[in-house]
């Protein structure tokens, strides 16, 4: 299992160092592609009835700020292609060493990013509380529609990604499903932790972690278990806390939802995790 193809999403804004970085910190190890997509949000005049309000000069406005982040966004990528002498292709096959391309498209960013992340084998985005406000809503969406690993990144994130991975296991469909996705950054990793949550009775398979680190000892991953307060006030402050105990340098885990007619809630500790985690986060649905 390898990573060919990584979607990142670049808004304009100067946290777009950080998910570009990352993004070549993994084509340069698996020998990937990458499509920096940057989406340009086209303004459209209110459908109802504006009766005496001008929404023209507003949506002139905004316009002009659209082709400002473009501009910033594309300025950012060709420096920092120059920067690190990466070589632009927009066909296949892929070679040994990573590539790049840049894509500006108009429309819905929701839709955009949806489609684009199906056939990616990983996309890389901020955290949703430091993108852009404009653009934070969309980190849901991508992540129960595409199927696909989102890997989710804090404002600044300049360590080695494979240094120690952490993955959160409960036993779970969504927590299974996130340990194969995962499984090409695994198989590079220096170092690998499980963490149990000391067995919660949430663990809804009756998979215990034994069982998990014996199927990672069959793809060569050498496995520790990652240390548990049971005293601590939840789950997700717990496993944040025996991330930064052991170092880790990305957290792995699989995203839980409760469904309310159409709305997406995040479940407890997924959003505790979202909310307050300093390191990067490789989730899936």
């Amino acid at each position: 299992m390898t990573i060919k193809t990584i979607l990142a999403e670049i808004t304009g804004n100067a946290a777009d160092e950080t998910v570009l970085e990352t993004a070549r910190q993994v084509a340069e190890r698996h020998g990937g592609h990458i499509t920096a997509l940057h989406v340009k949000r086209d303004m459209i005049e209110p459908a109802w009835d504006a009766g005496a309000v001008d929404y023209g000069p507003i949506i002139d406005i905004l316009q002009q700020e659209a082709k400002k982040r473009e501009g910033a966004a594309r300025r950012r990528f060709e420096d920092w292609k120059k920067a690190h002498r990466l070589t632009e292709k927009a066909e296949p096959p892929a070679g040994k060493k990573a590539t790049v391309s840049f894509v500006a498209q108009s429309g819905i960013a929701r839709g955009l990013l949806t489609d684009e992340g199906r056939v990616a084998d990983l996309t890389i985005m901020l955290r949703p509380e430091i993108a852009p406000a404009d653009t934070s809503g969309e980190f849901e969406t991508f992540l129960f529609d595409t199927g696909r690993p989102v890997l989710l990144l804090p404002a600044k994130s300049d360590g080695d990604l494979y240094k120690h991975i952490v993955v959160a296991w409960d036993g779970s469909i969504e927590a299974a499903r996130a340990v194969a996705l995962a499984m090409p950054l695994l198989e590079e990793a220096e170092k690998v932790s499980v963490y149990t949550g000391g067995d919660q009775p949430r663990a809804r398979s009756g998979k215990p972690a034994a069982d998990l680190v014996k199927h990672l000892a069959w793809h060569d991953i050498e496995v520790g278990i990652a240390p548990v307060d049971r005293k601590a006030d939840s789950v997700g402050a717990d496993l944040l806390a025996a991330c930064k105990k052991t170092k880790a340098s990305l957290l792995v885990m699989g995203a839980y939802h409760h469904s309310r007619l159409r709305q997406v809630v995040l479940g407890g500790v997924t959003h505790h995790v979202l909310q307050n985690a300093k390191i990067p986060l490789l989730m899936t649905h």
